[in-house]
């Protein structure tokens, strides 16, 4: 670059971004008195700013994103009194902050984003009293925060996520009046969190995942009046929640997924008035819930899902007036379904797929007037279908029901065929009572039927061809009997078949050329 760009003295843009052979900028840039926005990203081999960059007065946005070879900044950065962003994003070998960084009196945002290499943050970063985000993401040599991170009065963004050697935070965090969020997930090595985190009052989300060596929450989290969001995802170790959990009266949403060590919820949680989401998503070690869950009136999804030792839930989860989704896939333990289910009167997604000690469904489940969509997959040991299911009186927007490897009562279905809005059906291995669908082909408006794996009575399907609104069909593995679907090219309203695995017939359907709707 030539020293003689020193003299636009109107400049106020300067863009080198990908200028990947520029090593330094001329001393003479200092002369840019109009430049407010200096953008050097991914200038790969840039290895320092001159000393003079520091004369830049009406400089207000600094961009060194990927600038790999960067080590280190000059002490004159701290005269740029009128710098508001600072982007050292993906600048792996730079090692350390100048002390002069505390000067910036304008600065808003400090992304330190993958600087893998720093280890530390100078003390005098306290002194940056209009700093809004700081983001330290996977800086993953950062061992500590300084004490005086607690003197940034504006911060309301703070981004510490893969920090995989950060062990403890400072007291002082406690003192950071304005922040609103708080990221720590992969900090695998945090192992607690000091009881002044409970002194953040703005905060309103806590995102905690992945940090493997976490044990325990300190009391004072139910201090956070403004939390609404706190995710715990993946906390391997820890066992518990702290009763002073249920004091979070703006918490909406709860992550507990793949917390495996979690044994038990406490009571308290039955008072998180506001609590809309609760994941429980492969808490294995998870026996039972508390009888207290079932007043959480404002709960709108609870997902269970694999938690392998739950046997039972309480009677009380009929109480939940609110609940539209209940998901207990994989609850491989679940024997049975309390007798208040039936109570769940805004309750519109049933899952159950793979509960294969789940042995009956209650009587009461005809009661949930609401319920648009049951799985029932692979739910070995279920006997039987409660035949009141089919007066549902909100049969007529039941959308979807699942039957997969269900041998014993397959028949039971055909009682649905009247339906007057039953738009899915899914039938999977089931060899033995496929002819018993026969008997749906008057289903005036059954839209999609997916038979799979039915090699022996692909046949029987035959006698659906008068099916007025018959939509989609989906048939799988069917070598040897796709002539068979020869005989249906004068649907009048086939929209969609799909046929897999058909290699020897596929010059068949050739035949099916005229059909009008078939698309």
């Amino acid at each position: 670059m030539p020293p003689s760009i020193g003299q636009l003295n109107a400049l106020q843009n300067l863009h080198l971004n990908y200028c990947s052979s520029l090593q330094e900028l001329p001393t003479s840039i200092s002369q840019l008195n109009a430049l407010q926005n200096l953008h050097l990203k991914n200038c790969s081999n840039l290895q320092k700013l001159p000393t003079s960059i520091g004369q830049l007065n009406a400089l207000q946005n600094l961009d060194l994103e990927n600038c790999l070879n960067l080590q280190e900044l000059p002490k004159s950065i701290g005269q740029l009194n009128a710098l508001q962003n600072l982007d050292l994003e993906n600048c792996l070998n730079l090692q350390e902050l100048p002390k002069s960084i505390g000067q910036l009196n304008a600065l808003q945002n400090l992304h330190l984003k993958n600087c893998l290499s720093l280890q530390e943050l100078p003390t005098f970063i306290g002194q940056l009293n209009t700093l809004q985000n700081l983001d330290l993401d996977n800086c993953s040599s950062l061992q500590e925060l300084p004490t005086s991170i607690g003197q940034l009065n504006a911060l309301q963004n703070l981004h510490l996520w893969g920090c995989s050697k950060l062990q403890e935070l400072p007291t002082s965090i406690g003192q950071l009046n304005a922040l609103q969020n708080l990221y720590f997930n992969y900090c695998s090595s945090l192992q607690e969190l000091p009881t002044s985190i409970g002194q953040l009052s703005a905060l309103q989300n806590l995102q905690l995942s992945n940090c493997s060596s976490l044990q325990k929450l300190p009391t004072s989290i139910g201090q956070l009046n403004a939390l609404q969001n706190l995710h715990l995802k993946n906390c391997s170790n820890l066992q518990k929640l702290p009763t002073s959990i249920g004091q979070l009266n703006a918490l909406q949403n709860l992550h507990l997924n793949y917390c495996s060590s979690l044994q038990e919820l406490p009571t308290s949680i039955g008072e998180l008035s506001a609590l809309q989401n609760l994941h429980l998503l492969a808490c294995l070690s998870l026996q039972k819930l508390p009888t207290s869950i079932g007043q959480l009136n404002a709960l709108q999804n609870l997902h269970l899902l694999a938690c392998s030792k739950l046997q039972e839930l309480p009677t009380s989860i009929g109480q939940l007036n609110s609940l539209q989704n209940l998901y207990l896939n994989y609850c491989s333990s679940l024997q049975e379904l309390p007798t208040s289910i039936g109570e769940l009167s805004a309750l519109q997604n049933l899952h159950l797929n793979y509960c294969s000690s789940l042995q009956e469904l209650p009587t009461s489940i005809g009661q949930l007037n609401a319920l648009q969509n049951l799985h029932l997959i692979n739910c070995w040991n279920l006997q039987e279908l409660p035949t009141f299911i089919s007066q549902l009186s909100a049969f007529q927007t039941f959308n979807w029901v699942i039957v997969r490897a269900c041998k014993n009562y397959l028949h039971l279905l055909a009682n649905w065929m009247h339906s007057k809005t039953f738009i899915w059906i899914i039938v999977h291995a089931c060899k033995n009572y496929l002819h018993l669908l026969a008997n749906w082909v008057h289903s005036n408006t059954l839209i999609y039927k997916c038979v799979w794996d039915s090699k022996n009575y692909l046949h029987l399907l035959v006698n659906w061809v008068h099916s007025k609104t018959f939509i989609c069909m989906v048939v799988r593995v069917c070598k040897n009997y796709l002539h068979l679907f020869a005989n249906w090219m004068h649907f009048i309203s086939l929209i969609y078949l799909n046929v897999l695995v058909y290699k020897n017939y596929l010059h068949l359907l050739a035949n099916w050329v005229h059909f009008k709707s078939f698309v």
